[in-house]
């Protein structure tokens, strides 16, 4: 699937493009003859509510006459619920959620009650991925998904300061001492892991949370956690800055 915030002129020719690559990859020969199965493919649009066309379309003419048409899915996703969104598994749709209340954030940063109810979705959608991690141990995605929601609330809402700070509490807190408590528990078991500082370390190891938070919750510099890091004999992730 390929997520776009608006249709564009090449857009079919891409999806080929991708599928062809996908089929290629994966083609067999049986009996002589070699089979391409394309896979099924979609395009979601994150800042439409609807679309007059529900298929991306090209026909495809071969050297002898034979003409196929290609189809991919093209799909609208303001309309989609959060229950959409976790029934469907489509987890990388949750960044673009805000998208949603992006002609009328002006409004939830002035009215106390339309803030609260962008909030309660964002409270949801951390209780919804607590419940994710819970049932899947190894969704270390989950972690790429709020970096994304919170940097996504920064652009959209950077004129909206409580909006703002209110989910980058909400998805930066909850899910983030999920993560820590879970690394906990699986260090206290194994025995091999004592403290929290550790835990953190093994964290920003992993790439379950970012150095600039392990930092902010020790309370250190970003340099000072980095340097006890390696002195604990962690790998200290590359490419860090001071």
């Amino acid at each position: 699937m390929e997520i776009q915030a608006y249709s564009d002129s090449g857009m079919q020719i891409r999806m080929i493009e991708y599928d062809f690559h996908i089929a290629l990859g994966n083609a067999e020969r049986k009996d002589g003859v070699y089979r391409m199965k394309f896979p099924e493919f979609c395009v979601f649009y994150i800042r439409r509510k609807w679309l007059r066309n529900k298929t991306l379309n090209v026909e495809i003419e071969f050297p002898d006459g034979a003409k196929v048409m290609y189809k991919a899915k093209a799909i609208p996703t303001l309309s989609y619920t959060l229950d959409d969104i976790f029934e469907k598994e489509l987890y990388a749709l949750i960044p673009y959620y805000l998208l949603k209340y992006e002609k009328k954030k002006d409004i939830v940063e002035e009215s106390d009650k339309d803030r609260e109810k962008l909030l309660e979705d964002y409270r949801e959608i951390a209780d919804r991925l607590i419940k994710v991690m819970e049932e899947d141990q190894t969704a270390g995605y989950v972690s790429v998904l709020l970096d994304l929601v919170i940097d996504i609330a920064d652009e959209v809402l950077a004129e909206q300061p409580k909006a703002r700070e209110g989910i980058g509490e909400i998805m930066g807190g909850q899910v983030l001492t999920l993560a820590y408590d879970r690394i906990a528990e699986e260090a206290k078991a194994k025995g091999k892991i004592e403290g929290g500082n550790e835990m953190l370390y093994k964290l920003v190891q992993d790439g379950d949370i970012s150095v600039e938070k392990a930092a902010e919750k020790m309370r250190v510099s970003q340099k000072k956690f980095l340097d006890q890091m390696a002195l604990c004999g962690f790998k200290v992730p590359e490419n860090n800055t001071d």
